[in-house]
């Protein structure tokens, strides 16, 4: 059985449908980070496993008390992907620290980069 003749048979999804019959789509290119972010993003995840053991938890714990797939959780830790706000919260709270603690900044980010200037000030 070819693949044209596959179609409309079973349940193939509308993306596969467009594949099998041979069409072409965009398919939109995934940007790859800055590098500067993957460095940001190494540095919340040092955060999160120095405090993970400071308060002396396991990976288990942590993915016990949160929820999250031991996959996921390992991936943030060794900052192979970015974690969503929503797990980062979990993360904190399973931990027992504010979250500001994780994702804090060590220095400022420059002036062009921190928004428009204040008009009231001098």
């Amino acid at each position: 059985m070819g693949a044209a003749s596959m179609i409309g048979k079973g349940r193939v999804y509308p993306a596969c449908k467009t594949i099998l019959s041979g069409q072409r789509e965009t398919v939109p290119r995934v940007i790859p980070p800055d590098p500067r972010l993957i460095e940001r993003r190494r540095r919340v995840a040092d955060r999160i496993r120095a405090a993970r053991l400071a308060a002396d938890l396991s990976q288990q714990d942590i993915v016990h008390r949160t929820g999250l797939d031991r996959s996921t959780y390992q991936d943030i830790e060794r900052a192979r992907s970015s974690p969503l706000l929503d797990n980062l919260f979990r993360i904190a709270d399973a931990i027992g620290v504010p979250l500001s603690e994780l994702v804090r900044e060590e220095r400022p980010l420059p002036r062009e980069r921190q928004g428009p200037p204040d008009p009231s000030s001098p």
